[in-house]
């Protein structure tokens, strides 16, 4: 009985996908007086750059990108090096107190480490953007 109130309820939604909707004619401004010229559009313009100019900006945008993500790496695996050096040092200590605190530390240093290198690393890219929008104007014809 399932299998049968389904092979309707299937049936009745694949004959609404098929339905043909009647377009109705939208008035698009052109009539018999058309003709005479009563109705002007005039193109868009297109913005035209210079595509050498606009290549030589974008060669310098991914530069300067690279370069961004590349100090962010190398302070990245810095700041864990150095997170991996204070906890091997925390695990020598005896006191659980003092141990728990210098990793507490460490992670801490490694946190603000990261979230340091992250602004630079935007603040880069960003700075590589806005250079490539003035660069990108000036390529204008």
């Amino acid at each position: 009985m399932n299998k049968f109130k389904g092979a309707i309820a299937g049936g009745m939604m694949l004959a609404s996908v098929f339905t043909v909707v009647p377009a109705f004619a939208q008035d698009t401004g052109m009539s018999a007086g058309a003709e005479q010229g009563t109705t002007t559009t005039t193109p868009a313009t297109k913005t035209m750059y210079d595509k050498v100019c606009v290549a030589t900006a974008a060669a310098a945008r991914k530069t300067a990108v690279k370069a961004a993500e590349s100090a962010y790496t190398t302070a990245l695996k810095a700041a864990a090096d150095t997170r991996k050096g204070a906890i091997a040092d925390a695990k020598t200590m005896t006191d659980k107190v003092a141990k728990a605190k210098a990793v507490a530390e460490a992670q801490a240093a490694f946190k603000k480490s990261r979230a340091d290198a992250m602004a630079t690393r935007k603040g880069a890219i960003a700075d590589a953007m806005a250079t490539f929008k003035t660069a990108k104007a000036a390529c204008k014809k």
